[in-house]
């Protein structure tokens, strides 16, 4: 499953016709009216998805050991209905495949393998991850259950 994800996401970067333009947090935040409450709740959901996205890419897919991937996949599964987790799961494959052609279309040095855009989006996860404690709600976890539970179904 763990490398049917990052395949995924690699045979569709590779076959992509189409390309979305990868936007940054801050300016997908800076276009939303937050003192919306709908627009807050959207956004918290975007947010976790392309963390998680984000995250899998950054590592190189899915690991065997619970990672900071799984723990936003988990945070934007159960932060959503249970019939919308199909559109989440199709969410995050999408947004990977964002920053997969975003990257790709890049001349970047090895030892430099990350554009700009990717650092910050990543430093906002990163804060999130810290700031609400994911480390310690998800200790000991071995895998995410729902990422196991999604490939089987």
């Amino acid at each position: 499953m763990k490398f049917l994800f990052l395949t995924f996401f690699i045979l569709i970067s590779s076959y992509a016709n189409t390309q979305k333009e990868l936007i940054s947090f801050f300016d997908y935040v800076e276009s939303k009216d937050l003192s919306d409450k709908d627009a807050k709740k959207e956004l918290e959901q975007y947010i976790l998805e392309k963390c998680s996205a984000l995250s899998f890419v950054w590592i190189g897919g899915d690991n065997e050991i619970f990672d900071v991937g799984d723990a936003f996949f988990e945070e934007a599964i159960s932060n959503a209905e249970e019939n919308k987790r199909p559109i989440i799961y199709k969410n995050i494959q999408q947004y990977g495949e964002e920053y997969i052609n975003h990257w790709n279309e890049q001349d970047l040095p090895n030892e430099n393998p990350f554009t700009e855009l990717m650092k910050d989006d990543m430093a906002v996860c990163l804060e999130i991850y810290e700031g609400r404690n994911y480390a310690e709600k998800y200790e000991g976890r071995k895998d995410s259950k729902l990422i196991e539970d999604w490939g089987s179904g």
